[in-house]
């Protein structure tokens, strides 16, 4: 019998003590006390739980074969989508492949009342997947109407007067962006010798040049909210 550990972490909870070692620690000890040997590791560290194709849980879909068993410390390690967890769940079953929790060791999630428990542990995980994105677009929003700027700066553009804000949660907040002196310089130069002219001698995509002229004529007319500035992406090489 296999015992095939399955560990994922975001950015986000590896302060919070939830950590792949941690993680493979607790599932070590737990699958020799239960001598479920060999043990197989699989690391989606860095995925989120909803997403599907992470490779660590697509080659465990693969690997696993009758009579395995797959563990976990939480359902949310595997899923943060109830309809998702509950598929794998009867995937797993339908081929022999024993799926356990450590937070409820001593529940089968095969038993009604199993399902039932990692049925109600899948929704809460659900749930507060989605309220976190909730928060955070608010919380993005707030910051826009405030004047922030979230994240990173594009290419061919500047901070003005350098107010740079470091928030606790890593990601830089800068007041006030504004079009670079090489933005506008490329810009004089499609002006004066046309757009597609401009954008080959300059190895760019005449579509994102025409993007910046009509941004940075936004900018200038004091319009500057929900513009789509990850778009802006230029290659300086």
């Amino acid at each position: 019998m296999t015992g095939r550990q399955y560990v994922r972490v975001s950015t986000r909870e590896q302060a919070k003590g939830h950590s792949p070692a941690a993680q493979r620690q607790d599932l070590d000890e737990w699958c020799m006390e239960e001598k479920w040997e060999p043990t197989v590791l699989y690391d989606d560290s860095a995925f989120t739980g909803a997403d599907e194709m992470r490779p660590a849980l697509k080659r465990l879909q693969k690997d696993a074969k009758d009579g395995d068993v797959i563990v976990a410390v939480h359902p949310d390690r595997l899923h943060r989508n109830c309809e998702d967890q509950l598929r794998f769940l009867r995937v797993m079953g339908e081929r022999g492949v024993r799926v356990r929790f450590l937070v409820i060791r001593n529940i089968d999630p095969a038993t009604p009342e199993g399902q039932l428990v990692v049925t109600n542990l899948a929704m809460i995980a659900e749930y507060f997947l989605k309220d976190l994105k909730r928060k955070t677009r608010r919380g993005v929003k707030k910051a826009s109407d405030e004047g922030f700027w979230s994240g990173t700066i594009p290419d061919l553009f500047d901070t003005e007067d350098g107010e740079v804000v470091q928030t606790k949660h890593g990601p830089r907040r800068i007041r006030y962006i504004r079009p670079s002196t090489r933005a506008r310089e490329l810009l004089a130069e499609a002006k004066a010798e046309g757009v597609y002219r401009t954008a080959e001698r300059r190895g760019l995509n005449p579509t994102k040049l025409y993007r910046l002229r009509r941004v940075v004529a936004r900018w200038d007319d004091g319009v500057t909210r929900g513009i789509r500035w990850r778009q802006l992406v230029f290659d300086d090489g």
